[in-house]
Parts: structure tokens; sequence; C-alpha cells
């Protein structure tokens, strides 16, 4: 959905830093926010 705006990367490691605690929600912006990047 957000395709090269979005930090994959960035979000998985987060995921298994956190055991899974931290599960982003596409739908809630406010769960995503720090995976976004803007394009230069």
């Amino acid at each position: 959905m957000y395709g090269e705006y979005f930090l994959g990367q960035r979000c998985a490691e987060e995921c298994m830093k956190t055991n899974g605690f931290l599960v982003p929600d596409c739908n809630e912006p406010s769960t995503i926010i720090r995976y976004l990047s803007k394009l230069a």
C-alpha cells in the first residue's frame, strides 16, 4: 500500500527486537508513522 515510502526492514527489525510486542497496523497511521519516509 505504501510502496517505496514504507521502511519494511526497519519495521521488521523493530518487531523482532520487541518479540512482536509492537505490531504496526497499516490502518492505524499512528502505529506506522515511524516507518514511513519521504522520497527525495
